[in-house]
């Protein structure tokens, strides 16, 4: 259900159905009591979602195992030519070098600045300690107290929603 509710093609239903097994696989590791250390238990999840967005994102079947085995390195690895006088040892176990890769996507300074890639790693760094040091949204509703500010706050944010409800907007997911 999870699936039709974000699109109408078969790889939002195969994304909704994979949501259901991990909910399987996490209720029986739970039945089982079966620990795992935290880090380990990122690690899984992680993997599994990313795994699950290519069949969210994906335009069919065909798009979406082609990305897999990409991401598996079944096609090999290429990896930004920027990379290929440090890494040129990766050659005989099957690395190709072209284009930028994900170098493109990243911010840079102006110019070819070997600073850009350092920079763009803090920043990475620097987000990854805010996700794991800051709480998540379950410690910080632990540590929620109603009253009635928050309450008069949760009201009028209701009531403006109430009174927009009239005002034409686009489907959220519309060609997404």
């Amino acid at each position: 259900l999870g699936g039709l509710w974000h699109g109408a093609g078969w790889t939002f239903v195969v994304w909704g159905g994979l949501h259901g097994v991990y909910l399987v696989i996490d209720r029986q590791w739970r039945e089982f009591n079966i620990k795992l250390p935290s880090i380990l238990s990122w690690l899984i999840t992680f993997i599994a979602v990313v795994f699950g967005w290519v069949l969210f994102r994906a335009n069919n079947f065909r798009d979406a195992i082609a990305l897999l085995q990409t991401m598996l390195s079944i096609n090999g690895i290429i990896l930004p030519g920027k990379f290929e006088g440090i890494l040129s040892w990766l050659i005989p176990f099957g690395a190709k070098f072209q284009g930028e890769g994900i170098l493109s996507a990243l911010p840079s300074l102006p110019g070819d600045n070997p600073l850009s890639l350092g920079i763009n790693l803090i920043f990475i760094t620097v987000l990854l300690a805010m996700a794991i040091s800051c709480p998540n949204t379950m410690e910080l509703m632990d540590k929620f107290s109603p009253t009635r500010k928050w309450a008069l706050a949760i009201s009028v944010l209701g009531i403006t929603c109430l009174i927009s409800l009239n005002k034409v907007s686009e489907f959220l997911y519309f060609q997404f």
